[in-house]
């Protein structure tokens, strides 16, 4: 019958998806819970700095993470902190570029008209070490989620995150055209987790590729991408590496998409001859509604699917996927692990209420959490290889200033000496 031979279809296209994904889940499940522990406390370590960056003026580094400050991560306060208020508002590193012969200051050095660029994007733009004609290192400020919160408060911090991530995509795109090298130092990265995620991303690409298309493949891989899309649309975790796989999904599907298009796919039809127009008819809607639910994806018209996960992992990521840039490393594995004891430490005495304690374990990590990690990512940036051209792209949390750190390397550097400019995000 023929009903019976469409349920029996679609059960045989279940298992094979299943089948799929936990092929996927299980080979990458180590490589993953690596990725998920890094960005998970990179993310805690920002948001400490980020909560405590509200507090103080911003042109200096604070001598310690404040009680009210490490509050507001741990959730007491952080509407506060969701809606904005005062967040990167205070002091030199936000100060807007005057507009005049100030304000166009950074465009006679490099060529780039990036107070344009920034604005357009919702960032601020300023010259914070001036160094001729350059180099440039282009600090692209970042914000990070939050680690606890109410989930209404998450779920509102998350989309500026997203926001924002999305603004620096452009910004990326928009300074490479403008002579930016395409190797681009992203805070959170050691050399260790920069390869773990290029084996993830290795992998999770030979599972979804496919050597010869298939119209059954395409249509598993399309219910297999609204899953995925739809877990992240209402805001619940794709994957340990938390998008990663729904994007690098999303960008099969087109390139079998082009297949399709220059091989328009040929329908199976019952080898019995029973049904055969009811049979073709019920693939060509399949293979159609896969079609509508590539592009629905890609347009983000409908916002049950959602490609945003991936602005979770970071814009970066995305254009590493894309093939549009190389990421390097920014963090020194050493240094961002002291620095992550130290804010358990911290985390420790604000729960035992210790007052000496809070205090001594709030001076160690600051002495972590800042210079020793910006020291570590302007050595990276040194060995950079730009190619000649005079942009360096650095994209690490809006709570840092390399000001101390690019000075103290021009000093021990003086025949290499790197200029620095920050765009800050406006939230």
């Amino acid at each position: 019958m023929p009903g019976e031979q469409e349920q029996s279809t679609t059960q045989d296209d279940e298992q094979r998806e299943t089948i799929n994904r936990e092929g996927i889940t299980e080979d990458l499940r180590r490589a993953a819970d690596d990725i998920a522990q890094a960005v998970e406390m990179t993310n805690k370590l920002e948001s400490a700095i980020e909560c405590d960056k509200s507090e103080e003026t911003l042109s200096s580094h604070p001598a310690k993470l404040t009680r009210r400050g490490f509050l507001k991560l741990v959730g007491i306060g952080a509407a506060a902190v969701v809606g904005g208020a005062g967040l990167y508002k205070s002091g030199k590193e936000v100060s807007k570029v005057e507009k005049g012969s100030k304000g166009k200051i950074i465009e006679k050095r490099t060529g780039v008209d990036m107070e344009k660029i920034a604005e357009q994007n919702n960032f601020s733009a300023e010259m914070e070490i001036d160094n001729g004609t350059g180099p440039y290192i282009i600090h692209i400020g970042q914000v990070h989620e939050p680690p606890t919160g109410s989930d209404v408060e998450r779920s509102l911090f998350k989309r500026k995150v997203i926001a924002v991530q999305k603004n620096i995509e452009k910004i990326t795109l928009d300074l490479q055209g403008g002579g930016a090298c395409d190797e681009v130092c992203v805070e959170g990265y050691t050399t260790k987790i920069l390869l773990s995620y290029l084996a993830y991303i290795s992998d999770v690409r030979k599972k979804t590729s496919e050597t010869q298309p298939t119209v059954e493949a395409f249509c598993v891989k399309a219910r297999e991408l609204e899953r995925l899309s739809m877990l992240a649309a209402v805001g619940m975790e794709v994957g340990k590496a938390d998008g990663v796989d729904c994007y690098i999904l999303f960008k099969e599907m087109e390139k079998m998409e082009k297949y399709f298009q220059k091989n328009p796919p040929k329908f199976k039809k019952d080898e019995n001859g029973i049904g055969q127009e009811s049979h073709q008819k019920t693939e060509e809607e399949k293979f159609a509604k896969a079609v509508k639910l590539l592009e629905d994806a890609r347009s983000g018209k409908n916002e049950l699917l959602s490609l945003d996960g991936i602005y979770r992992a970071g814009a970066e990521l995305k254009l590493l996927i894309d093939g549009k840039i190389k990421i390097n490393p920014a963090e020194d594995e050493t240094v961002i692990n002291k620095a992550v004891d130290a804010l358990r430490e911290v985390e420790k005495q604000v729960a035992l209420e210790g007052k000496n304690e809070l205090v001594e374990a709030n001076k160690r990590f600051a002495s972590f959490a800042f210079r020793p990690r910006e020291d570590a990512a302007v050595n990276f940036i040194s060995k950079t290889e730009t190619g000649g051209k005079k942009l360096i792209l650095l994209v690490y949390g809006s709570g840092h200033n390399f000001k101390d750190a690019v000075d103290a390397y021009n000093k021990a550097n003086p025949k290499r000496r790197f200029g620095l400019i920050k765009l800050t995000p406006n939230i």
